[in-house]
């Protein structure tokens, strides 16, 4: 078959025009004939089968063969949020000089271009060695999506006899509340583009809500990122995410490519909620992680090909990708 349909026209008769025309001072029922209703039914048929929304080859080629079952599933784990400390309660302690620490622990590249004023500089794995944080209390201050890295070092921490906390939100959530920061203020607005692997490395808490906010429902969304609930535009999202919003509850938006996010995270702020965050690249970028992920898992002679014959031994590949000795004329 060539793909192409070919249709037949037909025209109506001089009788059947007089009575089709809109002109006409009397409304009289149109009487179509046998052969023309059919005519009429074929090509209806016809113009259905081709409005069929199909897959594109592109997003045919993005599925991913192997998936382990659990890079999709979540698996609905509990955040100890008792560990949590808000941006409000905090600011809130600074202003009136009680005593806590405020350890930043991401890169000292970061550090230097924006923080908190008073705020200190340690790797997340230094901390425990700090002596002068066993007198008093502080704050694990992150960018704003980590959680589970931080719950993990902080319970840690209190069996050694620290009173560590974990800023909820991070520095996106600190700004949002009007906390006072030095330097480069844009960077936070980087810190709501979280990427893939960071995603995936969060996305197991049963408090992450996530929506696509694709026009129209993506074809894998479902099976990459398990539960996230589909908004048709920017009214729709701003309504779902208000049913869903709460203080513990992290908010995670993506469509395709990861493009023209700035006027949904205007709509949110606008119904004020300013700690939404998005996946960087869109679900692209995570296929693409998810695609390399799955295949690092494979055993090397699963992920490796050789073409050509091997410089030490001289073996070359067959077609079932098995190495054989390369066949010497006699």
């Amino acid at each position: 078959m060539s793909g192409v349909v070919k249709v037949r026209t037909f025209c109506f008769t001089k009788e059947e025009q007089m009575r089709c025309c809109l002109n006409s001072p009397q409304l009289e029922p149109i009487i179509v004939p046998k052969h023309t209703m059919t005519q009429y039914v074929i090509i209806v048929m016809v113009a259905l089968l081709l409005a069929i929304p199909g897959r594109s080859a592109a997003a045919e080629a993005s599925l991913i063969p192997g998936l382990p079952e659990g890079f999709s599933n979540n698996s609905s784990i509990e955040p100890d949020y008792s560990l949590a400390v808000t941006a409000a309660e905090l600011i809130d302690k600074v202003k009136q000089n009680r005593r806590i620490t405020l350890v930043d622990v991401r890169s000292p590249e970061e550090f230097e271009r924006l923080r908190i004023p008073g705020s200190i500089n340690l790797p997340l794995h230094a901390v425990k060695k700090k002596v002068f944080l066993e007198a008093q209390p502080f704050a694990l201050v992150s960018n704003g999506c980590e959680w589970r890295d931080l719950e993990s070092e902080c319970k840690r921490l209190q069996q050694s006899g620290l009173k560590p906390s974990i800023l909820l939100g991070g520095l996106v959530a600190w700004q949002s509340q009007g906390g006072p920061l030095e330097g480069d203020r844009l960077l936070v607005a980087t810190y709501k583009e979280i990427p893939a692997h960071l995603f995936f490395h969060e996305k197991d808490y049963e408090t992450i809500k996530v929506f696509d906010v694709s026009p129209n429902p993506l074809f894998d969304a479902k099976k990459l990122i398990h539960g996230n609930v589909h908004a048709k535009n920017i009214e729709s999202l701003v309504k779902l995410v208000m049913q869903y919003s709460s203080t513990y509850r992290t908010i995670v938006v993506f469509n395709e490519n990861g493009e023209h996010y700035e006027k949904f995270d205007a709509a949110l702020k606008k119904a004020g909620i300013s700690t939404a965050f998005y996946l960087k690249g869109g679900i692209n970028s995570y296929r693409i992680f998810l695609k390399n992920t799955t295949l690092s898992w494979k055993s090397r002679a699963e992920r490796v090909v050789t073409l050509g014959g091997c410089g030490t031994c001289g073996r070359v590949a067959s077609e079932e990708g098995q190495t054989e000795r390369p066949r010497i004329s006699e």
